[in-house]
């Protein structure tokens, strides 16, 4: 596997290695189980991997030549691994996703604290009875992560290495669609199998600090 570029460094954040509290006491299979956990360190991409970004792996990537800087979208686990690959990254585990969105101080809900805003996030707008839709990986500022990282709730669900059975992967963060707060806060999850393809579907890369 070839080690990392330059540039691609500086698209990424060093989170240091520890121990916090992931998930939530709330019981669902949607829901990211609450327990202590330990991290070792590692880099993360602060944003969602971009179409320019999916492009300088994959030349044929086929996208709108005016959206270089919106979520890669509407790819198989096999092209996003290919993506990781070259770039000689790899796709997070929950635990490392949530350690960027939630950082290891507090157990926030949101990235931001405790108390949603829409105008931090992409999601559905106007009490989400409006269906939103993509917007770029640094249109929310105000939604950064402690860790620095940005999108990490809101405009797409990101895949992670996570897989709770056979052919199942979790997701993580919501997207532009979701319909209510409780499908946007850090712990929130989906488990979809590994050949589902979706338009509200991205991903994030991150790489072992060791």
């Amino acid at each position: 596997m070839p080690k990392p570029d330059k540039q691609a460094f500086h698209r990424m954040v060093f989170i240091p290695g520890s121990e916090f509290v992931m998930g939530s006491e709330t019981k669902s299979r949607l829901i990211s189980p609450l327990k202590r956990v330990r991290v070792a360190p590692f880099y993360m991409d602060i944003y969602p991997v971009t179409n320019a970004d999916y492009a300088s792996v994959v030349p044929d990537w086929d996208f709108d030549p005016k959206r270089p800087n919106y979520p890669a979208v509407g790819l198989s686990r096999d092209e996003i691994l290919r993506y990781c690959a070259g770039k000689g990254k790899r796709l997070p585990t929950e635990e490392e996703w949530e350690r960027a969105a939630r950082g290891d101080k507090d157990r926030r809900r949101f990235p931001w604290g405790d108390t949603f805003s829409a105008k931090k996030c992409n999601c559905r707008k106007a009490l989400f009875l409006i269906m939103g839709k993509l917007a770029p990986v640094d249109a929310f500022p105000g939604g950064q992560s402690p860790c620095g990282c940005y999108d990490m709730v809101g405009n797409v669900w990101e895949w992670t290495s996570s897989s709770p059975e056979p052919d199942l992967f979790i997701l993580k963060g919501g997207s532009y669609t979701s319909p209510s707060e409780q499908h946007l806060t850090i712990s929130a999850r989906l488990i979809e199998h590994k050949n589902f393809v979706n338009m509200n579907f991205g991903f994030r890369c991150c790489m072992s600090a060791d």
